[in-house]
């Protein structure tokens, strides 16, 4: 190794603790993105300002601490920007594996004066699905598929409605699993963009009022979308209605540290969204579908995310 590629090495490693360091002092992970960041620093800053802690000797370095760290990861400083060792927010800290590339690539496409505000339209449905290209993403996608291929098994030409489909990640998924895929959502812009690089047939539709006949399909499913839809139980009538054998449920851990962080900061849609362990998860489908399985209700729990599997008789 020449001294150059040594040098470039080291500043490389010197680069990503200054990025590991900053997302400790503000209490995010690396695949947050500006919004999350922004919301946090303001948290902190307005609970960390001298003005707020007059005795407290410490109060004017972990305030500049926490403007630093935003600096550094929003704004992109780098020259001048000190990260002290005094972290202000005792046992802060950020979960392995959090996509730091990935935050990098959110950074530099929305850099500069756009950092605080929410990506929005075509860029919001390809930022979303970029987070499954992250390391965290990615193991995370991986192992959720692995839970709706062990619930679902392959599908043989299978109709299969997709409830809250987003991007289409998982129908074109499931689609490449052999299910006849259509997936419903109320974002035009994700549809668009699942409409382009998913194979299946999507429509515009709130998953309360599915514009579809009684038990038009197999199986129905709902993957991370029940804990955002404005009537959980209507959603899960109506997915009972036009199912003829099963539905799957797929729902996030409120117990999660990831999710954890997402609902403590009120981000977008997690600011309204409901949580489910799973006893509520199979006591919410038992009191919303009339006639629910019981003994035919099969679970899988994972640190991020549960999954519902109800099959029906009759």
């Amino acid at each position: 190794m020449t001294a150059g590629e040594r040098d470039f090495k080291e500043g490389i490693a010197r680069e990503a603790a200054r990025e590991r360091r900053a997302r400790r002092i503000l209490g995010v992970c690396a695949g947050d993105g500006p919004a999350v960041i922004t919301r946090a620093f303001w948290l902190l800053a307005l609970r960390h300002h001298p003005d707020k802690a007059p005795g407290d000797p410490n109060a004017e370095r972990n305030f500049r601490n926490i403007a630093n760290a935003y600096d550094y990861l929003v704004k992109g400083a780098r020259r001048g920007v000190v990260l002290e060792e005094a972290d202000p927010r005792p046992g802060g800290g950020e979960k392995a594996g959090h996509g730091w590339r990935y935050f990098l690539w959110w950074r530099d496409r929305y850099g500069g004066e756009r950092t605080a505000a929410r990506p929005g339209g075509e860029d919001a449905a390809a930022l979303y699905e970029a987070w499954y290209s992250s390391p965290a993403g990615a193991g995370i996608d991986a192992e959720e598929k692995a839970v709706i291929a062990k619930l679902l098994g392959p599908g043989r030409g299978a109709r299969l409605i997709e409830v809250g489909c987003g991007t289409g990640h998982f129908a074109g998924w499931l689609a490449a699993r052999g299910y006849t895929v259509f997936g419903v959502d109320i974002r035009l812009d994700f549809l668009r963009f699942a409409a382009r690089a998913a194979k299946g047939a999507f429509a515009a539709a709130d998953g309360a009022a599915i514009p579809f006949a009684d038990g038009a399909f197999d199986t129905a499913a709902a993957i991370t979308a029940l804990e955002f839809a404005a009537s959980p139980s209507a959603l899960l009538r109506e997915m009972r209605r036009v199912s003829s054998r099963r539905i799957l449920l797929m729902m996030l851990n409120p117990d999660s540290r990831l999710n954890w962080r997402r609902r403590r900061l009120g981000l977008g849609a997690f600011a309204s969204a409901n949580f489910w362990t799973h006893d509520e998860a199979v006591r919410l489908v038992k009191g919303s579908i009339p006639g629910a399985p019981g003994d035919s209700i099969r679970g899988e729990v994972r640190e991020d995310f549960h999954a519902l599997l109800l099959e029906f008789t009759g």
